[in-house]
């Protein structure tokens, strides 16, 4: 038997991908298309955003156009109860059949001496449903430039993100922030910023093994 886990770090992934590799933005200026980066806000990188309003990179250069997210906050979701308190699946467990596996091949050698396929076995508890928040943070040099990706973004709204290799799961936008326009140094950016929850579940490895 071979168990599963869906982890944060999954789901954080999702999004990620999703938004780099699905939606793919981009941004149009002097009538060329430059694709924004996205990144995730590690601790650093986040702090950073937040107390000074905008990224530099490594050689202190404004990091225009960039698209940054961080996961703020993770809650249960009440409205479909998983068993969280089943850790030891004392109540309930799903076996999961794959009429596949890697350990099979069809010869006539096979055959000729009545060997069976061998069948694969995914166990699994029931997972736990949670409510993940991200904050996401937009930069562009031009409020034409912010406007296309806010309209991009919202186009998104209550869909399954993520890829087709990948998980996919529920997203929700709030009321994005209405794009600012700020001066730094010598030159003038556009910032918006808006949340995401993501309808998600959950199977740790801990529980699930």
């Amino acid at each position: 038997d071979k168990n599963y886990a869906i982890t944060l770090k999954d789901v954080d992934s999702a999004i990620l991908t999703h938004v780099k590799d699905v939606m793919r933005p981009t941004i149009k200026e002097a009538n060329e298309i430059f694709k924004v980066p996205v990144m995730y806000g590690n601790e650093e990188r986040w702090k950073s955003a937040r107390k000074r309003g905008v990224l530099r990179d490594k050689n202190g250069s404004l990091m225009l156009p960039l698209i940054i997210l961080k996961r703020t906050s993770v809650e249960r979701n009440t409205e479909l109860p998983g068993y969280e308190s089943d850790v030891k699946r004392e109540n309930i467990e799903v076996i999961r059949h794959s009429g596949w596996s890697k350990h099979n091949r069809y010869d006539r050698f096979s055959v000729q001496m009545g060997r069976k396929p061998i069948i694969e076995n995914y166990v699994t508890t029931v997972p736990n449903f949670v409510n993940v928040t991200y904050e996401f943070m937009l930069w562009t040099s031009y409020i034409e430039q912010m406007n296309y990706l806010i309209e991009y973004f919202v186009e998104q709204n209550n869909n399954y993100w993520g890829n087709s290799t990948n998980y996919k799961f529920l997203c929700s936008m709030d009321s994005i922030a209405d794009a600012s326009e700020m001066s730094v140094d010598t030159e003038r950016i556009v910032k918006s910023t808006f949340s995401l929850v993501t309808k998600a579940y959950l199977l740790p490895e801990e529980t699930n093994s």
